[in-house]
């Protein structure tokens, strides 16, 4: 519990604070503006040691005395168990196993519980033969299940289902924007297997399917979650929104537009008792890590991956507690957070030599 904690409350302090001066910092010493420079070194020591500690530190204290009290589990149990679940990207990695989480989850078994309507989960990918196998499984274990094959791109479609589907089940608790891809999935397969494609169709479709089909995801429920005075929206964004890795530019731009886009609707919704959580893997060992590998040179295996089952974990356990942010493993925030404070020089130096395949960079 206290390393969630850390995650989600020291990291994300650093990451918008310190890490923005010293940014802003280097910025200068760079463009030569040797007046100024020196200032901000002050400015930055000052901020971080009387701003952002001391905050981090105030903000630990009181979750681990609202964890020793009591008061986190009562403020959460005030909150209504979500029931009818829509997730993307619901048929492989960490979408699908969190699904299969819910169907095993104690709290939806007993009478009580199916009195209350049981769970009802809502899936969605565009892999139709895994989301049937998804749904089976959920099938056998009692549990409510609907399936839709739809691209999250969509926007029309996406919209015209949601609202649909609100209003056939009485009311979605929760929406999990989970889709996403990678350079190497755009393009045609050829006969080798492989796909041809140009830089800018697999920016196109990462930029897409990651940043559009999230906002593609979330948007259609907000005013009915807004008149309702409740409502839980979650983000799959990424560790990779912090820290510079050439090959896989969409991506982390992606990941980092929505989130941002997670974190100001946080602060927006939350007069309207609406729940947001931004979810911030780092390497986890699902088919999408498995194609970005493609893209490291001599077929590197993208190293510090963290099994699937022990994201699930997090992740719903996350989702259940209504965390605002998730951020894990912690080897990984640790190196993100050190590239995200290192000089574009030393970075550049260090990714000089990586010997990138265009053909799949993007």
């Amino acid at each position: 519990m206290c390393s969630q904690m850390v995650y989600k409350i020291q990291w994300s302090s650093e990451f918008h604070s310190a890490s923005f001066f010293l940014l802003f910092l280097r910025n200068m010493v760079l463009q030569q503006n040797k007046v100024i420079a020196p200032w901000l070194a002050l400015l930055t020591i000052f901020h971080t040691s009387a701003v952002v500690l001391p905050a981090s530190l105030i903000a630990l204290a009181l979750e681990l005395i609202n964890h020793v009290t009591g008061r986190s589990r009562r403020l959460l149990a005030a909150k209504p168990i979500p029931r009818k679940i829509v997730i993307t990207g619901a048929a492989s990695g960490i979408g699908e196993n969190v699904a299969l989480r819910y169907v095993t989850d104690p709290k939806y078994k007993g009478a009580a519980s199916e009195q209350a309507g049981g769970l009802h989960l809502i899936l969605l990918d565009l892999n139709e033969q895994r989301l049937a196998t998804v749904a089976d499984v959920c099938i056998k274990n009692g549990v409510k299940v609907e399936t839709k094959v739809i691209d999250v791109t969509d926007a029309e479609a996406m919209n015209e289902y949601l609202l649909d589907v609100d209003d056939r089940v009485g009311g979605i608790d929760l929406v999990w924007a989970n889709a996403g891809v990678v350079a190497t999935m755009a393009g045609t397969p050829t006969a080798s297997g492989k796909r041809e494609s140009t830089l800018k169709q697999r920016l196109d479709l990462v930029i897409k399917v990651n940043g559009m089909g999230v906002l593609n995801t979330i948007t259609p429920l907000l005013d009915r979650f807004k008149e309702r005075k409740r409502g839980h929206l979650a983000i799959t964004a990424s560790l990779a929104s912090f820290f510079i890795f050439p090959q896989v530019t969409g991506y982390s731009v992606s990941k980092r537009m929505v989130y941002r886009l997670g974190r100001d609707l946080s602060v927006v919704l939350k007069p309207y008792n609406i729940d947001v959580s931004v979810i911030c893997p780092g390497f986890v060992d699902t088919p999408l890590v498995q194609d970005a590998s493609k893209n490291l040179p001599n077929n590197q295996k993208i190293p510090f991956q963290l099994n699937v089952d022990s994201a699930g974990k997090i992740v719903k356990r996350a989702l259940d507690e209504r965390q605002e942010v998730l951020m894990f493993p912690w080897f990984t925030i640790i190196g993100s957070y050190l590239m995200n404070i290192t000089p574009d020089w030393l970075v550049n130096w260090m990714w000089k030599n990586a010997n990138f395949n265009w053909d799949t960079s993007g």
